[in-house]
Parts: structure tokens; C-alpha cells; sequence
């Protein structure tokens, strides 16, 4: 997002949940989008930002794997052990200010 043009706005941190957010109750959350400037060529974004998605390997996820367990199931058990998703780690980027939840929804499935 381009730090000269970017605008704050406030939404119910709830709005986030049908795109995966997992809330942490926090109310209203002040988030932002870029308006557009001469320094973002009028687009609102300006450099990049890295959305990562980690599964750390446990016994009971490596045991999965080497059963040949679908990969639906690999995930499920995997997100039921923390992992985050690509699109809930951009939705924290959207919670730091770093980027949009348009940004986000665009470059990500569901």
C-alpha cells in the first residue's frame, strides 16, 4: 500500500470472518486503502509484501503424509494444529495496515 496516500477507515474486525479471519475479538479495527497519488501512479499500492503460508511438520502431520492421507485432510489436521492460511496471514497484513482486504481477496483463493 502506498504510505503517502493510504486512508484509515474503521470496520467491525467480524466483517473479516466469511474470508477466514479468525476474530480476536476486538471490536472495530482501523484498517486502510489507498486513495491514489502521484507517488502510486494513482493505483494506491506501492512495493510489495510477502504473504506466507508455513505448515510446520508435527509426528501425527508427518504420519499423514507418509500414509499418503489426502491433502484435504492434511490441511484440516494442520489448521487444526495452527497453521495459518495464506489468506488469514494476509488478513493480518490488512490488521498491520500493510495492504487491502480487496488486495488480499484478489490474490488469494478461498
Amino acid at each position: 500500500m502506498c504510505p503517502a496516500c493510504r486512508e484509515p477507515y474503521e470496520i467491525d474486525e467480524n466483517a473479516l470472518e466469511p474470508y477466514g479471519h479468525l476474530s480476536q475479538a476486538t471490536g472495530r479495527i482501523q484498517v486502510y486503502r489507498g486513495k491514489g497519488c502521484d507517488k502510486c501512479s494513482g493505483t494506491g499500492m506501492k512495493g510489495r509484501v510477502a504473504l506466507y503460508e508455513v505448515m510446520p511438520i508435527s509426528q501425527e502431520l508427518r504420519d499423514m503424509v507418509l500414509r499418503g492421507a489426502p491433502t484435504a485432510d492434511i490441511r484440516r489436521m494442520a489448521q487444526e494444529q495452527g497453521m495459518k492460511t495464506l489468506r488469514q496471514a494476509g488478513l493480518q497484513k490488512v490488521i498491520e495496515g500493510m495492504t487491502t482486504v480487496e488486495e488480499v481477496l484478489r490474490v488469494t483463493l478461498s
